[in-house]
């Protein structure tokens, strides 16, 4: 009996062999695009990383290799019949849990790579903006911080990118800023980040900072010495290490372009990253009488008069009850 069905089965292969030949191609072909358009490649997001001239069979093994693609011809095939060969880009790509594979070989052909995140705290002196740079993943070149406009906010970068590229498109993003926005007259765009870093680094608040830099624009059109105590502290420190200790009476002697117990006028440059956000409330240039501020720590504000009798008998009433 087996026999008999063994030579009908035989006899049937042999009469259909043309159909099952078909039938067997246009499985494999429906197979192939199962896994091109319709399988997930993943469990969860990761990252892949393509090093900067990777070959299209380096890039096929290591898609194969972080993916649930078995084999790394699949991704070579697709990229060599769409013709994406020599268009592969490298970089850092984010596969997404509903990926194909035809979604992230395009996504690697688009060059649509992966953003990491800064965020530039507003107040961060030169040192820890280096700190941050030399954390981050940024190709660490030669750069200057002081050749580029910079501002506090949030920032997007890729992996491998150059530090000076990164920078420059803060310093793009603080000019293109400006373009948009009504200066106060007298001031220059560099006049703005001056004053909004001395504020950033005086003002607790937002009342607070609008009174502070209502103090800072008095004191200028009466070209009074601004006395602020964070110059003080930049002419010491350069924005280079944090001053862990209070300043002190000599101190304000320092003969330094920054310190502005001694220079009226601006110091020539910012002290910290002024935030966006305390630059917005500089531009709004608000007005008060006042010409003195001192920090009550009780209250955790400062202390505002319109002349220095007034600021010398509020500031002997605090420490007397301080």
């Amino acid at each position: 009996m087996e026999l008999i069905l063994l030579y009908y089965l035989k006899n049937l292969i042999k009469k259909n062999k043309l159909k099952i030949f078909i039938y067997f191609f246009l499985f494999i072909i429906l197979l192939y695009l199962y896994n091109i358009f319709f399988k997930n490649i993943v469990d969860e997001e990761k990252i892949i990383y393509i090093e900067e001239k990777s070959n299209l069979k380096t890039i096929s093994k290591l898609i194969a290799e972080k993916t649930n693609i078995q084999s790394y011809i699949l991704p070579y095939s697709i990229s060599k019949i769409a013709g994406y060969e020599t268009k592969l880009n490298y970089g850092e790509f984010l596969i997404k849990k509903d990926y194909n594979l035809f979604n992230l070989i395009k996504k690697i052909k688009d060059g649509n790579s992966h953003k990491r995140k800064i965020t530039l705290v507003e107040g961060i002196e030169k040192y820890q903006l280096i700190e941050i740079i030399n954390s981050s993943l940024l190709k660490k070149d030669n750069y200057n911080i002081n050749n580029y406009n910079i501002i506090g906010e949030t920032f997007y970068y890729y992996k491998g990118q150059k530090a000076s590229s990164f920078l420059k498109n803060i310093d793009s993003f603080s000019n293109n800023f400006f373009n948009n926005v009504k200066i106060i007259k007298d001031f220059t765009i560099n006049d703005i980040l001056i004053i909004s870093s001395l504020v950033e680094k005086e003002g607790k608040n937002e009342y607070d900072k609008k009174l502070i830099y209502s103090v800072i624009y008095n004191r200028l059109k009466k070209n009074m010495k601004l006395d602020i105590d964070a110059t003080v502290i930049y002419s010491i420190t350069k924005g280079e290490y944090k001053l862990n200790r209070k300043l002190n009476y000599n101190d304000l002697k320092i003969e330094d372009a920054y310190n502005t117990y001694k220079n009226k006028g601006l110091p020539p440059g910012t002290i910290c990253i002024p935030g966006l956000n305390t630059i917005k409330i500089v531009l709004e240039n608000h007005k008060s009488p006042y010409f003195y501020y001192f920090f009550d720590k009780n209250k955790n504000s400062h202390i505002f008069s319109k002349n220095y009798k007034e600021h010398t008998y509020k500031l002997k009433k605090y420490r007397k009850n301080g």
